[in-house]
């Protein structure tokens, strides 16, 4: 998405001056100071200026200065220049736009420092008086320079602000503008999309075919998205179809292609099979007219989901090497081990377990260079912090510079008093004493300073290797289990006692969910000791619904607070649940009516695990049989390895209860 604003000239008119014309390029932060590179030359100009020029030469190549100051990061000089700029500004009573333009730099420079905020509100506070009627130009402005220093939610709040004036002053141009900014920051970088709602409205009801076809087919288009990631998917449908209504030069094939593809994903939201299928058909169709790898790609993707959910593996198949190839073509690690995870399962399915195993190796090699490439942006993500920590370092050095300038300032003015020469001399002295203690003082302190960032890097590395470690291990315990779980699932295919490959494929299962903990783990961002409950038990209770066949009429409710556990907690939890679960749907396997099992995790005083089904529930005999069955015999196990004590009981069906 591409920010601009208008680089024509705006006029601004001002009560207590005649008006006065501002382009954009007075008012940014970046680019060339007129066209002098060098201090000397700039410097140069200004002595010429001070003994021949007129006021406004004067001031205007000191602002060529201290845009040049600006450039090269030297604040310290720059706020000493706009000073003095403000300063014959004063003294000639000078009336002109360059007033205003000091005051903005001065507030663009406080902002990257991060001044005192009373300094900048009292910058901010003058801007505002200045520009008395046309405070929508100075927040848009602003907006525009929170967007460079890449700070969008400030950015969207100075968008706002000037949106609101420009609508109570009846500015239909402006507004509609700054209308279709807002809609794509809240869409695409905010992710507020309720809000970006009513600024995909404003710039449809303000604009016209013939003159904005563009912004009609981008709005629409946003708009789409914005009700799909709010599941109003009639509506995002709609939105897309207005696309195709509309035939302009802005409604190409590219577009088209786009469109048909995202109204797929949306029909595939909704679960409308037939539509979905028929728009990814569409999209795939422009897509081999263009030779666009990712529309391919994305569109035989869903067609394969839906024909394997349907149960034509070989239709899913067939399309899933067709997604295979263009995601080769555009070059995504990520879309290429998805596809491969999807043709390891149809082949799986399709009982051809060479071709599985073949493509499974395929997605983990391929898992395994995505997560080495996230591993190498970690290691570029804390270099970058190192950076920013020095240029915080260099910022607070700056400040100090500017303290130390203005003192100099200050003992200038002493020595030009017509004061008594003894009186001046004391206090001189006096001043002098003051500044060396001063001085030891700090230096004391910069020693102590630079010991405490050696310090922090010391630790900062120390923790990063560890969470490397951390990550590689956890890596290494899921690559053997999910190796050990698929040699199970090959030796049960050779056994004919039905038994024992009912016994073998229970220790796979047990396996695999001690295999998607750790899978867990190593996808996390932050904290790869604790496991997210929540997170990790709905992905293990999805895991096992795969395994049971569609005709089955199963419902599972979970209710589990945001916690997060220790491994050594978690674990013990998901092999319960997971024995619990598999437990309800084998002895309901000849049940018509619905199976509903429940699953809550909450913690008040004590963690309560409670997991209950509305079955067959326990047997007369329980209790004796008890002893004898392995399963209840793990569960035993796995509450005492929590230190809680479990309860099984009958409650219009079989419930479990953990207290701990």
């Amino acid at each position: 998405m591409a920010l601009s604003s208008n680089n024509s000239a705006l006029t601004i008119q001002q009560t207590d001056h005649a008006s006065f014309t501002w382009s954009y390029k007075q008012w940014k932060m970046y680019g060339d100071a007129d066209s002098f590179t060098t201090y000397d030359s700039l410097k140069l100009r200004i002595d010429e200026s001070d003994l021949n020029g007129s006021t406004q030469e004067q001031i205007k190549t000191r602002l060529s200065l201290v845009k040049h100051y600006i450039n090269n990061a030297v604040y310290s000089e720059a706020l000493e220049k706009i000073d003095e700029t403000i300063q014959i500004i004063t003294d000639q009573h000078y009336e002109g736009s360059e007033y205003a333009e000091c005051l903005f730099l001065k507030l663009q420079i406080q902002l990257r420092i991060q001044s005192s905020k009373n300094a900048t509100e009292a910058t901010l506070t003058a801007l505002q008086g200045h520009f008395t009627d046309s405070l929508n130009i100075l927040y848009e402005r602003l907006g525009d320079f929170f967007i460079k220093e890449f700070k969008i939610a400030r950015a969207a709040h100075f968008y706002q602000e000037a949106y609101k004036l420009s609508d109570s002053l009846n500015l239909k141009k402006s507004q509609k503008r700054l209308a279709v900014v807002l809609s794509e920051l809240y869409t695409w970088y905010l992710s507020e999309y309720n809000k970006a709602e009513k600024y995909y409205r404003h710039v449809l009801k303000n604009s016209s075919m013939d003159v904005d076809s563009k912004h009609i087919v981008s709005s629409y288009y946003g708009l789409g998205h914005a009700y799909h990631h709010q599941e109003k998917f009639d509506e995002a449908i709609k939105a897309f179809e207005e696309i195709l209504a509309y035939k302009t030069e802005d409604t190409d094939s590219l577009n088209i292609c786009y469109t048909y593809n995202c109204i797929a994903h949306t029909y595939s939201a909704m679960g409308s099979v037939d539509q979905a299928v028929s728009s990814a058909q569409n999209a795939y169709r422009y897509a081999l007219t263009l030779n666009n790898s990712y529309i391919i790609y994305s569109s035989t993707l869903i067609i394969g989901n839906i024909s394997q959910e349907q149960g034509k593996i070989k239709e899913a198949i067939k399309y899933y090497e067709i997604s295979k190839e263009a995601a080769i073509n555009f070059e995504d690690p990520n879309s290429l081990a998805e596809v491969y995870h999807k043709l390891a399962v149809a082949y799986k399915k399709r009982q051809d377990f060479q071709m599985a195993l073949e493509y499974w190796e395929k997605y983990d090699k391929c898992k395994n260079s995505v997560e080495a490439d996230k591993l190498a942006f970690d290691k570029l993500r804390h270099k970058h912090l190192d950076k920013k920590s020095q240029h915080t370092i260099a910022i607070q050095q700056v400040k100090l510079g500017h303290l130390e300038a203005e003192q100099l300032l200050f003992r200038k003015q002493l020595k030009k008093q017509n004061t008594v020469m003894l009186l001046s001399v004391t206090i001189l002295g006096l001043l002098g004493f003051i500044l060396f203690i001063n001085r030891k003082k700090n230096h004391k302190i910069s020693q102590i300073n630079e010991n405490l960032i050696t310090s922090n890097c010391q630790l900062q590395n120390a923790k990063e290797r560890a969470e490397i470690l951390m990550r590689e291990v956890q890596h290494r315990v899921k690559n053997n289990l999910m190796f050990v779980a698929s040699l199970l699932d090959m030796q049960s295919m050779n056994l004919e006692n039905r038994e024992a490959r009912g016994v073998i494929n229970d220790g796979k299962k047990r396996i695999e969910a001690m295999g998607l903990l750790h899978q867990n783990l190593l996808y996390q961002e932050e904290h790869p000791i604790d496991i997210k409950m929540k997170t990790y038990l709905t992905v293990l209770v999805d895991n096992i619904l795969r395994t049971v066949e569609k005709e089955r009429k199963i419902k599972i409710d979970i209710d589990v607070e945001n916690i997060e556990l220790e491994v050594d907690k978690a674990m013990p939890i998901g092999l319960i649940i997971n024995e619990l679960v598999y437990n309800s749907l084998k002895h309901s396997l000849n049940r018509t009516e619905e199976l509903t099992i429940s699953i809550s995790l909450k913690k008040e005083k004590y963690l309560a695990l409670i997991v209950k089904d509305n079955g067959q529930g326990l047997p007369d005999d329980f209790h004796t049989k008890k002893k004898s069955s392995f399963g209840i015999k793990l569960l035993e196990i796995l509450s005492q390895q929590l230190g809680g004590k479990m309860q099984i009981s009958n409650d219009q069906g079989v419930r479990f209860k953990l207290l701990l």
